[in-house]
């Protein structure tokens, strides 16, 4: 019998977005590859590498955006409020919502680099 996970998060890297299980502490640290820190906003939390920016890890424009900071290499996000709506200090499914947020914030940029493109490529 097969069983399939249900995604609980996303895996946003600078370029594309991948739906993730719930993963503990050694598989936040193995997807944004190395120590990680936690940003948040309006009920969804954030695992980036600790020392990106130092690094030189590439700009995650969908994570910026989301975060409202510049943030680089990949970010793993899951909810940061429990079923009940409330804050607890662990990681939570996402939400339908919160989901359709961030799917816009991609399509957004995905929008804005066709624009860019073209407008570049007419001078």
């Amino acid at each position: 019998m097969e069983t399939t996970t249900t995604p609980s998060g996303l895996l946003i890297t600078p370029d594309t977005i991948i739906p993730i299980p719930l993963g503990d502490h050694t598989t936040i640290h193995e997807q944004v590859g190395g120590w990680f820190d936690c940003v948040s906003t309006e009920g969804i939390v954030g695992y980036v590498h600790d020392e990106g920016l130092l690094i030189g890890l590439p700009i995650n424009p969908v994570a910026t955006a989301l975060f409202g900071r510049i943030l680089v290499g990949n970010c793993v996000v899951y909810s940061s409020v429990n079923a009940k709506g409330k804050y607890d200090g662990d990681s939570h499914p996402l939400k339908a919502n919160d989901l359709l947020r961030i799917v816009s914030l991609a399509e957004a940029y995905g929008l804005w680099m066709e624009y860019r493109n073209t407008t570049t490529d007419a001078v």
